[in-house]
C-alpha cells in the first residue's frame, strides 16, 4: 500500500522528479496511521531522492554488475553464448492435487480410476450431443468428489475423447513439497501443465537430478533445492527447474531421418538408456557445450559439465551472492559468476556435490 502525491508544476521544464518515504515494514494498520499523524504535513517527511535505473525499478534496485553474468537459461529456441543450461521448465502444476497426488500408490490409482470414469461419463454426453461448448459450464456435474474441473480439462472433455487408466498417464514418484514424497500421476490430459518435464523425468526407473529455483517475482526470498524427482509447481513457492541431463525417446529420433546425426554425435557426449520398460532413450548433458568451453577456458581442461552444475547448484546456497543480489532474485532468474580462482570454483562445485549428498540422501 502506498499513498501517491502528484504536484503539477507550470514552472518544471524536462522529466518529473521522485521522492520516496517509507515509513517502516511489517506495521499494524494503527502503527502506520499514528507514523502519518506524526508527520503532521508532507513538509516534515524526510524525503528521499529516486533515480530509476534502465529496468526502471524506483526502489530495491538491482545490481548493474548481475546482468553481465551468465544467465543460468533463456527461452529463446536457439540457445547461444552466455547460456548455462539447455533446457528447462516450471514444475508440475496439477489443478487437481487432490485426485493426482497421494502418499500411497494404491489410493492413488483408485481415485485416478474414479476421476478417469466420471470424465468418460461426460465424454458420453458429449458425444450424445447433450454436453456443446455453448452449455459445457451448465451441464458438467461440479461435484468435488467426482472429479476437479479447469479450463485444460473441458477443453479435453469437448475433443469427446474417452481415456483409460493405462493410455492416459503415468504414476511417478514426485516431491510435492521441500522432503515431502509423493506418488502423482503424470498425464498430458489430468494434468493442467506438464511442461518439459517427460524430457527431464521420462519413467519412475531413469536417474535425473534438477535444482529447483524460486520463480522471479516472488514475495518470498530465495531459495532453493535439488531434487530427484518430478517437483511440483508448488515447491519452494512457484519453481523453474533446471535438470542435468534431458532425455529424448530414440524410436522418435530415429524415425525421424533428419536426427539420425543427432543420435550419432551423443553416442560421443552421452549414451544411450534402457528403461526397465525395455524403452530406450537418448540422454544428453544439458549443460551447454558454451559454458564448458567457458569454465575449462578459466579453470582448466578437467572441468566437466556435471561439475558446473553443482558449481551453479553451491554459489546459489552463498549468502554472500544472495545478499549481494537479493533484489536481482527477485525479479529475474539466477545469473552465475565467475569466480577468480581456480581453488574457489572447486571449493563451491566441491561444497554444491556435498549440499546435493545431504538434499538427496536426508532419509539415510
Amino acid at each position: 500500500v502506498a499513498l501517491l502525491i502528484l504536484v503539477k508544476d507550470k514552472s518544471k521544464s524536462g522529466q518529473a522528479e521522485i521522492y520516496y518515504h517509507d515509513i517502516g515494514d511489517y506495521l499494524s494498520r494503527e502503527e502506520k496511521l499514528a507514523r502519518l499523524k506524526e508527520y503532521v504535513h508532507i513538509g516534515k517527511v524526510s524525503w528521499k531522492r529516486i533515480i530509476p535505473n534502465k529496468a526502471h525499478d524506483w526502489i530495491n534496485q538491482r545490481n548493474e554488475d548481475f546482468e553481465t553474468f551468465p544467465t543460468i537459461g533463456t527461452k529463446q529456441h536457439v540457445v547461444n553464448e552466455g547460456v548455462l543450461f539447455k533446457l528447462y521448465c516450471r514444475g508440475l502444476m496439477t489443478c487437481r492435487d487432490a485426485w493426482v497426488y497421494n502418499f500411497s500408490q494404491v489410493e492413488l490409482e483408485g481415485n485416478v480410476r474414479c476421476m478417469i470414469n466420471e470424465f468418460n461419463r461426460h465424454v458420453e454426453l458429449v458425444n450424445s450431443g447433450y454436453i456443446t461448448q455453448r452449455n459445457v459450464e451448465f451441464q458438467i456435474n461440479n461435484d468435488p468428489k467426482k472429479i476437479a474441473w479447469s479450463g485444460d480439462l473441458k477443453i479435453a472433455l469437448l475433443k469427446g475423447i474417452p481415456h483409460t487408466f493405462e493410455d492416459a498417464g503415468r504414476v511417478m514418484p514426485s516431491i510435492y513439497r521441500p522432503f515431502i514424497k509423493m506418488w502423482v500421476y503424470l498425464s498430458r490430459v489430468f494434468n493442467n501443465s506438464i511442461y518439459h518435464l517427460p524430457k527431464i523425468f521420462p519413467e519412475p526407473d531413469i536417474e535425473n537430478v534438477v535444482i529447483t529455483v524460486k520463480a522471479p517475482g516472488s514475495s518470498k526470498e530465495f531459495s532453493t533445492l535439488v531434487v530427484n524427482h518430478i517437483p511440483d509447481l508448488h515447491f519452494l513457492g512457484d519453481v523453474q527447474i533446471f535438470p542435468l541431463y534431458k532425455y529424448e525417446k530414440y524410436e522418435e529420433l530415429t524415425d525421424d531421418k533428419s536426427k539420425w546425426e543427432d543420435v550419432l554425435n551423443n553416442h560421443l557426449a552421452g549414451k544411450i538408456i534402457t528403461a526397465p520398460s525395455g524403452n530406450r532413450y537418448v540422454r544428453y548433458e544439458n549443460i551447454t557445450d558454451w559454458a564448458l568451453k567457458e569454465y575449462r577456458k578459466h579453470y582448466g581442461e578437467d572441468v566437466t559439465k556435471e561439475d558446473i552444475f553443482y558449481y551453479v547448484y553451491g554459489l546459489l546456497h552463498s549468502f554472500e551472492y544472495r545478499e549481494r543480489y537479493r533484489n536481482d532474485l527477485k525479479k529475474m532468474l539466477p545469473r552465475i559468476p565467475f569466480v577468480s580462482s581456480v581453488e574457489d570454483f572447486w571449493a563451491f562445485s566441491n561444497a554444491g556435490r556435498k549440499l546435493a549428498d545431504l538434499h538427496l540422501n536426508y532419509e539415510t
